[in-house]
């Protein structure tokens, strides 16, 4: 797709003050917990989840970087600690809290992705481990179709939750984290070939810098059809900061991309994971209806409305190591076998190992 000019949307003055209080704000944040990229300790620019199985061999496995200060008291608890009544009324009018509901459960696996592309640097473990090579997800996203699978949205399972429209058989959530710039390149012309939708969390303040979306590239996603989710401004550790910095992370997101993609935005992925009871209850405030974790699992039920599970999709699983984690929650035996249509552009980029896609 030929490059788009955007035009921001107007912002009225009234509104000025606002956003210029909430950028020092998240400039406090970006200082407190080393997420700008300008000078100072880089912030990681990828989300690590959970181990896919208590079972997995971890001797040689790159640490988690949810573990890296998780022994000290979340600062948002410590500030910030609502009740039950606090908590439902900072829901907006059209999101009903779940959390009150005892309803059933439902097998839906909510695949998490992050890179699509062939690792740039052999040595880079971590890379390797969140990089699923283009032609690795053509080969599951051809298997899911072949399954039968139906592509849903965060809000199609919430409202299944809640008693309403019940999901397709073999609904499966597709969501990339991060809002990578191999998203529009890689993964949508794939996800457009098998006619699938997903959701793209995005870092806000990411947008435009090397390496991740553009503003045309959100606008064009949302135009084709994917969901755009937030994923904070800066990429931080929200149960580690103090509750007003982290307010200003989640409720500014969603202003942003709001206003960037012109589609409301409902859905919200921690970074790294990390959360909190407060943290939830900010988000659930700022207006979002939903939000996924980094836990594994493949079921979901309504008190998870605001701590959805995941499945982590890890560069170089097997086509039949894809399955056991998704297709077999779903009833499906065998694994669907068949030729998978590679986009022309993403055959090149599979042959050039070494490039950033």
């Amino acid at each position: 797709m030929p490059p788009q000019r955007v035009s921001p949307r107007p912002i009225a003055s009234g509104r000025r003050l606002v956003h210029a209080a909430v950028a020092l704000a998240c400039a406090v944040t970006g200082a407190v917990s080393g997420a700008f990229l300008d000078g100072g300790s880089p912030l990681p620019e990828t989300a690590v989840a959970a181990p896919a199985t208590p079972q997995q061999d971890t001797q040689d496995a790159v640490p988690s970087v949810e573990d890296v200060g998780a022994a000290g008291v979340p600062l948002a608890d410590l500030l910030l600690v609502p009740g039950p009544d606090a908590v439902r009324a900072a829901l907006p009018h059209d999101a009903p809290d779940l959390r009150v509901l005892s309803g059933p459960r439902l097998t839906v696996p909510v695949l998490m992705y992050h890179y699509i592309r062939v690792n740039p640097v052999r040595s880079d473990r971590l890379g390797a481990t969140l990089s699923v090579t283009p032609h690795d997800f053509a080969e599951q996203m051809a298997a899911l179709r072949r399954a039968g699978v139906r592509t849903v949205s965060l809000g199609d399972v919430v409202t299944a939750l809640g008693g309403g429209r019940p999901l397709p058989p073999r609904a499966v959530v597709l969501t990339f984290d991060d809002g990578y710039g191999d998203f529009s390149t890689a993964a949508m012309p794939v996800l457009q070939a098998e006619g699938f939708r997903a959701t793209v969390f995005v870092v806000s303040g990411f947008v435009g810098r090397p390496g991740y979306m553009t503003a045309a590239d959100v606008v064009a996603a949302a135009a084709a059809g994917m969901t755009i989710g937030a994923h904070t401004v800066h990429h931080v550790e929200l149960a580690h900061i103090p509750a007003s910095l982290a307010r200003a992370e989640i409720e500014v997101s969603r202003q942003q991309l709001e206003e960037l993609s012109g589609q409301p935005v409902d859905d919200f992925a921690y970074p790294y994971g990390d959360t909190s009871r407060a943290v939830a209850a900010l988000v659930q405030a700022a207006g979002f209806h939903d939000a996924v974790t980094t836990a594994f699992g493949a079921t979901e039920q309504p008190a998870q409305q605001f701590a959805l599970s995941r499945v982590r999709v890890e560069g170089g699983e097997t086509l039949a190591t894809f399955a056991s984690e998704v297709l077999a929650p779903l009833g499906v035996r065998r694994v669907p076998t068949g030729p998978a249509d590679l986009p022309s552009p993403l055959g090149v980029a599979e042959r050039a190992p070494g490039r950033d896609y």
